[in-house]
């Protein structure tokens, strides 16, 4: 912060940062095939936390901990019915 913005990413959307600031999660990929990711704050080493066929991901919310992340997942059967839930995942064992 404070200095000149720069690229962190390609194709990146709906980033939440951690508690700490030192990881972004994010979502990426096109429509109703989207992944969530998480880097480090400073854009390096990304991670795809989850990917899904014919499914959506809501913005990413991080525990105060910063060891969770929490998120909407809506998933389309072929006829385009939706079902929507949250999702919890803990950082420490990919669960």
């Amino acid at each position: 912060m404070g200095g000149a913005p720069r690229k962190l990413i390609d194709d990146g959307q709906l980033p939440a940062v951690s508690p700490n600031g030192s990881q972004i999660a994010f979502v990426k990929g096109p429509k109703h095939a989207e992944e969530m990711w998480v880097m480090e704050g400073n854009g390096e080493n990304p991670i795809r936390l989850a990917s899904c066929q014919m499914c959506t991901f809501g913005v990413p919310a991080w525990s105060p901990d910063g060891r969770g992340i929490a998120y909407v997942i809506t998933k389309y059967a072929p006829d385009w019915k939706a079902n929507t839930s949250i999702a919890l995942l803990d950082l420490r064992n990919g669960r």
